[in-house]
């Protein structure tokens, strides 16, 4: 015969603790304490979005603006002018408004095609985008995050042209799509032929056509940091000809 079954016994929260073990316990309390973080937004989301709990009109609207200067508010400008530099501040216009912009150690500074920039390449009038907060109730000091200047058109790419000029340290090249870009060489720069043979610089001329690796900036006109040059006019051909015995 099958024994009968116990009653379970109630136990206290410190043994139905060591019951279900530490881990189990705490996913009970955090449950509840989310539950109770929960209850306490909603009241708090309540407050600040209408007059209850017999608030006044007035009373709930004063809340809701003391409440929105102390979270930080987010600042976006898609379109600003860069009016001066000073120090690691920046004083820019927008909308026909001068506004003050911070940048510290954590600021993210960017070119127009994404490429890490400084401070140092940003010039008066160039076109920025900026994303940060604002530090001020009257809005017009941004503590940025992130400031791209559209201006600075600088990228590493690949460029092919004719040489039409030589210069002490590389040559000037006309583009199909660029116009005359101005070539900047240096020690660690690799020269090939189209045969991917070693050459020197001083093997192109003028009038051969190039293909320069390196770092192309829209507004000099130049392409910098270069790290690849490959000459297609390199070997020249050569033409043989064979001697034909004549007609005796």
């Amino acid at each position: 015969m099958e024994s009968a079954s116990k009653p379970r016994r109630k136990i206290s929260v410190g043994k139905f603790e060591q019951q279900v073990g530490c881990n189990e316990w705490y996913n009970i309390r955090t449950v509840r304490n989310k539950l109770l973080i929960t209850g306490f937004v909603v009241f708090f989301g309540l407050l600040i979005s209408g007059p209850v709990l017999a608030l006044s009109a007035t009373d709930a609207a004063d809340i809701r603006n003391a409440l929105k200067k102390l979270v930080p508010q987010r600042a976006e400008f898609s379109a600003t002018t860069l009016n001066s530099i000073t120090g690691t501040t920046l004083s820019v216009t927008a909308n026909n408004t001068i506004y003050t912009v911070r940048t510290d150690g954590s600021t993210i500074l960017l070119r127009k095609f994404g490429g890490k920039s400084t401070l140092a390449e940003m010039s008066s009038g160039d076109a920025l985008n900026i994303i940060g907060k604002w530090t001020d109730s009257s809005q017009t000091i941004i503590q940025a995050k992130l400031i791209r200047d559209k201006s600075i058109q600088k990228r590493n790419g690949t460029f092919f042209g004719h040489v039409a000029e030589l210069t002490s340290t590389g040559w000037t090249m006309t583009t199909e799509k660029r116009g005359t870009q101005t070539v900047t060489t240096s020690s660690s720069t690799k020269f090939t032929d189209k045969r991917e043979k070693a050459i020197f610089r001083v093997d192109v001329k003028i009038g051969d056509l190039v293909r320069v690796r390196g770092l192309w900036d829209d507004k000099l006109n130049t392409i910098t940091l270069v790290s690849q040059v490959k000459d297609f006019s390199l070997p020249v051909k050569t033409t043989s000809f064979s001697a034909t015995p004549s007609a005796q």
